[in-house]
């Protein structure tokens, strides 16, 4: 989850300072483009320094702040199980892995402008900016994605969409989000029934296999 969030991160620097100096079209007020990445480089920084002095930081915590120390000893775990994730073998696909899978996400909620024919289209920019930092809503405890989905549309709406496309989307971007995995989902189960045979009440009913293939014996 880190090194996902450490994507994320890295993704709203980018797309931010991209939109900041011109290189993707759209927004280019600075507080909503430059500033969050400000912000996300010096929570990283900030992240990455207290989780390598977790020790030190940590026992000055311990007795007043205990629930603090606990999370800044979770932060350094984390944080070195990125690092050793990063030194193995195969780093570079469990990064690309990250990246692509940002990418498509974004690029369905980008796709999804184009289904609605919205007028205009925003910039991939505008849309990765919106996703990143609305999708930040995610965190908090709503039934059926709504923190998610009033995020998106709230940081779309911001970064000047129209508010009827950008609801139209992101509603649209969330339900492909629930079919792709419902229609997954059902036929790997199929391939399980296929090759498991009957799961549950169904085996039970139909009776333990050894009580049919018994050979009788006379006494």
């Amino acid at each position: 989850m880190f090194l996902n969030t450490g994507v994320d991160a890295l993704a709203i620097v980018f797309f931010g300072t991209g939109l900041a100096i011109g290189l993707f079209s759209g927004e280019s007020n600075l507080l909503l483009t430059l500033l969050p990445a400000v912000i996300v480089v010096i929570l990283l920084l900030l992240a990455l320094y207290v989780a390598h002095h977790a020790d030190s930081v940590g026992r000055k915590l311990h007795r007043g702040r205990a629930k603090i120390a606990s999370a800044i000893r979770t932060l350094a775990e984390a944080v070195e199980g990125v690092e050793a994730i990063l030194r193995g073998r195969g780093s570079a696909k469990i990064i690309l892995g990250a990246l692509a899978y940002l990418l498509f996400d974004m690029a369905v909620l980008y796709g999804a402008f184009h289904a609605i024919d919205a007028h205009p289209v925003p910039s991939f920019g505008v849309v990765a900016m919106g996703y990143l930092i609305g999708s930040l809503g995610g965190s908090l405890p709503l039934p059926a994605s709504l923190g998610s989905i009033g995020g998106m549309t709230g940081m779309l709406i911001l970064y000047g969409v129209d508010s009827n496309d950008a609801v139209a989307a992101v509603v649209l971007y969330q339900a492909i989000g629930y079919l792709v995995p419902l229609l997954g989902g059902g036929i790997a189960y199929l391939f399980l029934r296929r090759r498991f045979g009957p799961l549950g009440h169904e085996a039970d009913e139909a009776g333990p296999p050894s009580a049919v293939a018994a050979p009788q014996h006379a006494d």
